[in-house]
């Protein structure tokens, strides 16, 4: 993904390359043991340029050697509250939450803002529930849509198949599966024929 590129960018910065499929793999082993998202951004850049090698961990790589990682742990995860750090044009992930929560029902919006569930490997970082709790606690005040909640439950990295896992194995769910003889020999019609009636 991209915090996974990012992160091999700000490394090679630093002279380490991370080019091969082995190498990839260390790299994102790096990214989801080491790294962080900074509850102050520009607070947490000051304390590592006042004093770096006191800030930096070190990584033991699969070939023995060990390499030294320092800001990099909490620069990599910004650019999900800050993508203007790559030039990418998108909505930081508060925003989009925001967005997305403002764009249904105004009766429902208290609900979606105190039930705000984490999924997915990115949210793993530590120290992500709380930053996105303090920006989303900003941008929605507690006295238009009640109290923010950002829950992270520990199982979060696969909540995605957990929930798929449970929606397949339920007896009404076989009857909205495609075979794979109707889908070689009609392809993705298939599925808009089903799930959203209508003929491509």
């Amino acid at each position: 993904g991209i915090n996974a590129e990012y992160m091999g960018r700000i490394m090679y910065e630093r002279g380490h390359h991370f080019s091969t499929p082995s190498e990839k793999e260390t790299l994102r082993e790096v990214k989801e043991s080491k790294c962080y998202v900074a509850e102050d951004y520009k607070a947490e850049l000051d304390k590592f340029e006042q004093d770096k090698s006191g800030n930096e961990i070190s990584y033991e790589l699969p070939d023995g050697k060990s390499i030294s990682i320092g800001s990099e742990r909490f620069r990599a995860p910004e650019i999900l509250f800050q993508p203007e750090l790559i030039s990418l044009e998108a909505d930081p992930l508060h925003d989009l939450i925001y967005k997305s929560a403002m764009a249904c029902d105004i009766d429902s919006r208290k609900t979606l803002f105190a039930n705000v569930v984490l999924t997915g490997g990115n949210t793993m970082f530590q120290g992500l529930s709380e930053r996105l709790q303090t920006n989303l606690t900003n941008l929605a005040p507690t006295g238009l849509f009640g109290s923010v909640k950002v829950i992270a439950p520990p199982e979060r990295k696969y909540s995605t198949w957990i929930g798929a896992s449970m929606i397949s194995a339920l007896p009404s769910f076989q009857k909205s599966w495609i075979s794979r003889d109707i889908y070689e020999e009609e392809g993705v019609h298939s599925i808009h024929k089903r799930f959203f009636n209508c003929v491509v």
